[in-house]
């Protein structure tokens, strides 16, 4: 019988912190434990840290949260060569996806998901946060004193969740999945049951209750409630209250002011809607560029009543609500939270599947956390050799009193074991020397990456085609260029960097792209033993932010 694990994921949301427990083992998945705490609204970061201490106290571990797809960004990476190691294919992608970020790649905290190999030629996705974004999702973690073994973009996870419900509607092409939060509102487009499509909007729940209370001229919370209890889009198959015998005790102007001000909302959050199937469709080529053949709806907002039917009556596209908790045995405890949870839910199964999803957590917190393993390791290694080693020595002390005769031989074994005792503790010292030497400051690609772009900020004259760096620091980058003077300037920039050094420059050649001559050359250079001292001294300046490209599913 498989060993029973644990996972656990908290959403923090704009409304409330969930959070909740499965169980894994041969039969399956299992909820074992959900919590959901309200959060007052408008509330400050203490009150957060509050709400996910107490949550997170009430599971199990690992831990996995999750970021708001609204503070990410997607770029989408083809037709890359093999690297050798992540490392360099992590170097590669961000010096490509550098001139289009919406923001500085030095300000990015990034990973990679959903990989494809075709004809030795990799695709994938690169997916990035601002680093004050993640920082301050980090902040309210310490405070609340709970470590997380990843963070990772929110509609991803719910996806990927629902993709057992759309398997089971028999869709094979393309899916939709809304997650209607307080704040936002996260729209996934799945094509052959993997996500293809996200994008995020403010056209939420609060959205919809701020429009009732300015219409009403309710307060928020009395607005809120009103919404909850009475708020309904009619349609086709959903006649008014008061219509056809049912009895309705609310006045027809406050109905009608009412009804007018969810008509306003579902417009807008419809025309987003569109919006996004329209992007969709102009991204996809083959038999998957067409409209999703179902779209789930989950969240608070996605409860208000009618929705789904006057989704259907104007996309022209089947919607359903989906209740998350269907996904999973023992959901059914969620009641009518269910539909709440479809993002924790999601993460904590990703995490048990191991599903290749982009982790968030800053490079330095995963090399800080690793260095913390080897030490914990090496303690453990040297605190059982040492016991074993007292062990030892007085059994043979017992026994050397009990048995004189053998005195010489086991004062020799005495001795051997006070070698093997020194031996050990030299393999210690030594380990911990290598402990040292691996907290020591090293220049990464990322750096020599920056250095480049800083050293280079004008691409029209010079742009760098492939870059590889080895264990050794040599460093290979292919150039092209307009013309040789260029080529020999971008010789000397690289010469008079501190970071580098013995600058080699490889055989020129000559080819013609859209009609221009392009000068063509490879350039080696070394890291120089003074880099890693100049990089924790004093850092490197950050270039200026550029590019414009629009962010993927914008």
């Amino acid at each position: 019988m498989a060993k029973r694990r644990r996972f656990s994921a908290i959403d923090i949301g704009a409304s409330a912190v969930k959070a909740v427990e499965i169980e894994v083992d041969d039969g399956g998945a299992r909820l074992t434990e959900h919590v959901y705490l309200p959060l007052r609204r408008g509330a400050d970061e203490g009150e957060i840290a509050s709400a996910v201490k107490e949550a997170a106290g009430k599971v199990d571990r690992p831990l996995y949260v999750s970021i708001p797809r609204s503070l990410v960004t997607v770029r989408k990476v083809s037709d890359l060569p093999r690297p050798r190691d992540r490392s360099n294919l992590m170097s590669l992608v961000e010096m490509q996806v550098m001139p289009e970020m919406p923001f500085p790649i030095q300000e990015a905290v990034g990973d990679i998901q959903n990989v494809a190999e075709v004809e030795g030629r990799l695709s994938l996705e690169y997916v990035a946060a601002r680093r004050e974004s993640v920082e301050r999702l980090m902040s309210i973690l310490r405070e609340a004193e709970v470590e997380v073994e990843a963070i990772v973009p929110s509609i991803f996870a719910t996806a990927l969740l629902a993709a057992g419900r759309i398997e089971r509607e028999g869709i094979e092409g393309v899916a939709a999945v809304l997650d209607v939060g307080a704040g936002r509102t996260d729209i996934c487009l799945m094509a052959g049951g993997r996500p293809a499509f996200t994008r995020s909007f403010p056209v939420a729940g609060d959205a919809l209750t701020n429009s009732i209370a300015q219409a009403l001229g309710l307060s928020f919370d009395e607005a809120e409630r009103r919404k909850i209890e009475a708020a309904y889009l009619p349609s086709a198959e959903l006649s008014l209250p008061g219509e056809g015998g049912e009895e309705e005790h609310t006045p027809d102007e406050e109905r009608r002011l009412m009804l007018d001000a969810v008509n306003r909302w579902a417009d807008r959050f419809l025309l987003e809607v569109e919006r996004s199937i329209e992007a969709f469709v102009g991204e996809m080529i083959g038999e998957m560029r067409s409209k999703p053949g179902l779209i789930l709806l989950c969240g608070g907002g996605a409860r208000l009543r009618g929705l789904e039917l006057r989704m259907s009556e104007r996309l022209g596209v089947r919607a359903v609500r989906w209740n998350p908790a269907e996904e999973i045995a023992g959901g059914e405890a969620l009641g009518e939270l269910g539909a709440l949870f479809g993002l924790s839910l999601g993460l904590a199964k990703a995490a048990a599947e191991s599903a290749p999803l982009a982790n968030l957590i800053p490079r330095e917190e995963k090399e800080r956390r690793e260095r913390k393993r080897r030490q914990a390791r090496i303690i453990s290694y040297a605190a059982a050799a040492a016991l074993g080693i007292t062990l030892i020595l007085g059994g043979l002390t017992i026994w050397n009193r009990s048995v004189e005769v053998r005195m010489k031989r086991l004062e020799a074994e005495l001795a051997r074991m006070q070698a093997v005792s020194e031996k050990a503790k030299s393999t210690l010292l030594r380990n911990l020397a290598m402990v040292d030497l691996m907290v020591a400051p090293k220049v990464t690609p990322l750096d020599v990456l920056r250095e480049l772009s800083i050293l280079f900020p004008d691409r029209t004259r010079i742009a760098f085609t492939n870059f590889m760096m080895d264990k050794k620091g040599k460093v290979t980058v292919n150039v092209e260029a307009a013309s040789h003077e260029d080529v020999s300037r971008a010789i000397q920039a690289i010469e008079s960097s501190p970071l580098f050094e013995e600058v080699k420059q490889g055989q020129l050649s000559t080819v013609e792209k859209n009609k221009r001559p392009i000068v063509q050359v490879q350039i080696t250079f070394k890291i120089s033993p003074k880099a890693p001292e100049i990089l924790s001294g004093s850092g490197i300046p950050s270039p200026a932010a550029g590019g414009g490209v629009a962010e993927v599913g914008r």
